[in-house]
């Protein structure tokens, strides 16, 4: 039983040249290949068609023509001190006469808030 190919040699050789050449193999950019494929042959096909042909095709090493895309790293921004920390020296600035970590269920902002606001009052005193 054989199954029948959605492109043409003369479209999957098109497909390759446009993909490897004219497109340096940016798969960030199969949208613009979808749109030149479908006027070139009067088609409308969609880029996940696209991108499993290109996958199906084997370069001269034997591997995938295919790149794929670039995902952006992400990179952990620095947020500053936990709500624990704060709680921490929330505590020792209040010492045992008040449970600082009863506080645990406010937001991060207003427990430093609260913190800010007390240590202001301390240096007011002092």
């Amino acid at each position: 039983m054989s199954t029948k190919s959605n492109y043409s040699e003369a479209q999957s050789a098109w497909l390759v040249k446009v993909y490897t050449v004219d497109f340096a193999s940016d798969s960030n950019r199969m949208d613009e290949i979808a749109d030149l494929f479908n006027a070139e042959f009067g088609t409308e096909l969609k880029v996940p068609s696209f991108r499993g042909k290109i996958m199906s095709i084997n370069g001269a090493d034997g591997n995938s023509i295919y790149v794929p895309m670039v995902k952006p790293v992400k990179v952990a921004k620095d947020t500053g001190p936990t709500k624990k920390e704060i709680l921490v020296s929330l505590q020792e600035i209040v010492g045992s006469g008040f449970d600082a970590f009863k506080l645990q269920g406010a937001t991060k902002e207003g427990i430093e808030g609260v913190s800010e606001y007390i240590q202001e009052l301390l240096e007011a005193n002092a």
